[in-house]
């Protein structure tokens, strides 16, 4: 019955490991919706007085809100909306979104439709990739490359909800209408705009029904009214009021250079187009990477020559070495745990018993978090490894009493049944304390309570699954392995027992020295007493010393930043700032740990900091020990050594202000659609 009951164990949980989703952080409910609103061609006090001040009028006689705050800049009023912890942010986003739509027509016309984002701490792309050309091509070209052929294939992989193109010119046909000829052939502005918008349109024609030899077929007719050919667009002809006309050619001038650059891209000094691709929500995101990497290399393959779609960040390798170390741990604890066992209890099956408690406590902690709806995080991997001690604790306790019974003489099953009795109710009480003292984080709220819950939920459940398996699985093994092999004292000891035990004088010898020190502690309580008193308060002392921090600080293979101009500032001018700090981390004398800078001018490390004045970069560092060490300290550097030096770097360039950027996690948002 028990090794049906295990068996049971090991199967679902190998079956909820491989349905566990991989993220960088847990999915945490963050009680805020933020609403963007394009406004091209507006200044920022227009866009506050026009969009922004009615938005928060409209939004503030939503339920449950606690706080709204705005920034209206060049172009763009962001509003983000606050509310208590206690609603369904789902539904409040929902709302968010009808009550902007219904605001719309108050709004000027030339608004662009408005984007509701949840906030969502692990909507940061996956896998930031740049679009490189060995021949210098035109950046319009470049865009089409990325738009047309590349990012549609990376969309249609399964997992993937998204491929944004960064830099670049977006195609586009551009009118230059020349005031004098206007004049002279009696036409207005109006007039070409409304030839113009008769060209570019497309109506519907109705339907259309099969003849004789196809009566059963009906087909739709659209009329397409577009000139896709720029070379034509010179024939069009504009028609005033007065029956003046004249061919487009005549009274402008017509490219297609492609609209106005609204982000300049860059790598390692180089012009580029960036792609960045982000997961679905549910997806998994090692599968969603491993998906996108293997079409990269197809894209390549078909790329045209000089270019190449190359990788700057791959966020799943952080998931992977996650999950590695923690596997890496499990297999050292399970083999410490194995000699100390060997060394005490001198029988290598009861070494085997305890490491078997091992893999079945992580399988089953898997379904509890298959239930729970965790995934395998930084927070629930932190859980499992610091549950490893805890995964043999009770099973180490109980078969150490079933050894003490069968060195009395008791039979194997006598000595397990017994054995776990006898120290039953111990073993439940460790077990419950540990259980007491993370059960309550489980009821945290907020943001805080959002990341400690996984950890407490994966810790309590190894706890109460180690209890388990030390009350089944362990007393079962042992009342079938460790007759013949028990340590009894008219038994024959094996050659490995023997071997085992040669460290039994020492371990004799620390337990007199311990006996001896304990006599005295007894006899110096006071002294004692004080003693741990004056830690306990030394403890506090260093505290503040310590430091704090929300998110630790890792030393990872790229560093990322931010930096900002004042209001105003020209995206020319933002670019001249970023060549200057671009080129001084490209300074190998001073950054010889640098691999790649990829430079990004007109956004900032959030969809929120989208305008001209605005920057971000990411340094790929080589890996941790690959960099050359520093000759001053004679170590090499960590990425948050090499991060402030790039932040210094940066102080001399006229106007710049520099940040840390997106490594940080927590990203912009997910995208409504109602």
């Amino acid at each position: 019955m028990i090794l049906v009951a295990i068996a049971s164990i090991v199967l679902f949980g190998a079956v909820s490991y491989t349905r566990l989703g991989l993220d960088q952080l847990p999915e945490i409910t963050v009680p805020v919706v933020t609403v963007l609103v394009p406004y091209p061609g507006a200044g920022p006090r227009e866009v506050e007085e026009q969009v922004t001040r009615k938005l928060e009028d409209g939004l503030a006689g939503l339920s449950d809100v606690e706080e709204i705050s705005s920034v209206s800049s060049q172009n763009l009023a962001t509003i983000s909306v606050k509310f208590r912890e206690s609603v369904d942010i789902d539904l409040v986003a929902l709302e968010v979104e009808r009550t902007v739509n219904n605001l719309r027509r108050e709004l000027p016309t030339e608004v662009e439709a408005p984007t509701t984002r949840k906030v969502d701490l692990n909507d940061q792309p996956i896998l930031y990739l740049a679009l490189t050309s060995a021949g210098g091509r035109d950046p319009t070209e470049l865009f089409r490359i990325a738009d047309d052929q590349i990012r549609p294939r990376l969309e249609s992989l399964e997992g993937i909800s998204a491929a944004r193109v960064l830099g670049g010119r977006k195609p586009e046909i551009q009118v230059a209408v020349d005031p004098d000829r206007l004049r002279a052939f009696r036409l207005s502005v109006g007039d070409v705009a409304q030839a113009l918008a008769n060209q570019y349109q497309t109506v519907t024609g109705g339907t259309v029904r099969g003849g004789l030899a196809d009566a059963d077929r009906e087909f739709a007719l659209r009329i397409e009214g577009r000139d896709r050919d720029p070379s034509t667009l010179g024939s069009l002809t504009v028609s005033g009021r007065d029956g003046v006309s004249t061919e487009l050619r005549n009274v402008a001038e017509i490219s297609d250079a492609g609209a106005d650059q609204a982000a300049i891209v860059r790598l390692n000094n180089r012009d580029a187009i960036g792609v960045l691709v982000s997961k679905q929500a549910q997806a998994n995101i090692t599968q969603a990477a491993d998906r996108a990497l293997a079409e990269l290399q197809a894209i390549n393959a078909g790329l045209p020559s000089g270019l190449a779609l190359e990788i700057i960040v791959d966020r799943s390798d952080f998931i992977r070495s996650s999950v590695r170390d923690v596997q890496k741990e499990l297999g050292i604890a399970a083999l410490l745990t194995g000699v100390v066992l060997l060394l005490f209890l001198h029988t290598l099956r009861a070494t085997i018993i305890v490491l078997v408690a091992i893999p079945t406590c992580v399988l089953a902690t898997f379904i509890v978090m298959q239930l729970a709806g965790l995934t395998l995080n930084i927070l629930s991997l932190l859980g499992l490894t610091t549950s490893i001690g805890i995964l043999v604790d009770d099973s180490i306790v109980v078969l150490e009493n079933i050894f003490r019974k069968l060195e009395e003489g008791e039979e194997p099953k006598t000595a397990a049944v017994n054995g776990r009795n006898e120290i039953g109710l111990a073993a439940i009480a460790i077990t419950l304390v540990d259980v007491v003292v993370y059960g309550p984080i489980v009821f945290l709220s907020g943001t805080t309570g959002g990341f400690l819950r996984n950890f407490a939920i994966v810790v309590a459940a190894t706890t109460l699954s180690s209890l388990l398996v030390s009350f089944t699985l362990t007393p079962m093994l042992a009342s079938r392995w460790l007759g013949a092999q028990g340590p009894g004292p008219r038994q024959k000891r094996s050659l490995l027992s023997r071997v085992a035990s040669s460290w039994e004088p020492l371990y004799r010898a620390t337990e007199r020295g311990y006996g001896r020190f304990l006599g005295w502690s007894l006899r110096h309580r006071p002294i004692i007493l004080i003693g741990s008193i004056g830690i306990f308060a030394a403890s506090f002392l260093m505290v503040p010393l310590i430091g704090a921090e929300f998110v630790p600080d890792i030393d990872g293979p790229f560093i990322a930043m931010s930096g900002e101009l004042p209001g105003g500032a020209t995206l020319e001018a933002s670019d001249r700032a970023a060549r200057l700090w671009e080129q001084r981390l490209l300074d190998h004398t001073r950054f010889p740990e640098v691999r790649k800078v990829y430079m990004v001018v007109g956004a900032g490390s959030t969809d929120l900091d989208r305008g001209a004045r605005y920057l971000s970069v990411i340094v790929e560092l080589e890996p941790r020990l690959e960099r050359p060490v520093d000759a001053s300290t004679g170590r090499r550097r960590t990425s948050s050594q090499i991060r402030r030096e790039a932040l210094q770097v940066s102080q001399g360039i006229a106007g710049l202000t520099t940040s840390i950027g997106g490594n940080r996690p927590g990203g912009a948002g997910q995208a409504l659609q109602v």
